[in-house]
């Protein structure tokens, strides 16, 4: 009961399945037992940011950052918060200062284009797909989820799949993709990869 990253692994998984409230409350209790483990508050940031409570997540974000200002993946996550509240200009921002250059890329491949930038996103974009096709299929697609070219999202999730990307476990909970949540072509992928049973598909 105790083991923080027990906890932590059981919330990830629960995730992955949708149930998103689960999720919170069990990293809120593998976050009491070890509140120092950055990447619990990283993962709580992502389940509230698909919940809708973004300033919730912010301040999850801003925790991490408190605990490890260098750590991956942070200011991306909070300019993804800033597109989601059609605030492009501040995600831009946000995006720059992402630490890790492949989260940085990704960030601001998301960001230029929501702020109608498009030279600079599709920049971002081909950057993205020349250094890291066959590792980041899964952000590829979510950009294209984001610029509304859904042909181009389900290819690069089915790349991201056959790779074997762990991010195509977001599919239920990153808010780019659920976009498409009601398109058959996502209830089919769902179901492959094993993260929606046949009954679910409502």
């Amino acid at each position: 009961p105790q083991n923080a990253w027990g906890v932590n692994g059981l919330a990830l998984l629960l995730s992955t399945l949708g149930r998103l409230d689960e999720a919170v409350a069990l990293t809120l209790r593998a976050i009491a037992i070890d509140p120092l483990r950055v990447t619990l508050h990283t993962n709580l940031a992502l389940y509230l940011i698909a919940h809708g409570r973004y300033d919730e997540a912010e301040a999850a974000l801003r925790k991490a950052i408190e605990l490890q200002p260098q750590a991956a993946t942070t200011y991306c996550r909070l300019a993804v918060i800033q597109i989601l509240r059609d605030k492009p200009g501040a995600a831009v921002e946000l995006a720059k200062q992402e630490t890790d250059p492949f989260w940085r890329t990704s960030a601001l491949a998301l960001a230029h284009f929501a702020n109608g930038d498009r030279s600079e996103a599709d920049d971002a974009l081909k950057k993205l797909i020349d250094e890291n096709a066959d590792d980041a299929g899964s952000q590829i697609a979510q950009v294209y989820a984001l610029r509304k070219e859904p042909e181009k999202m389900f290819e690069w999730l089915e790349r991201a799949w056959t790779t074997h990307d762990a991010g195509v476990t977001e599919l239920l909970y990153n808010p780019f993709l659920r976009a498409y949540k009601d398109d058959p072509r996502y209830i089919a992928f769902a179901r492959k990869i094993g993260v929606m049973p046949k009954s679910a598909a409502k």
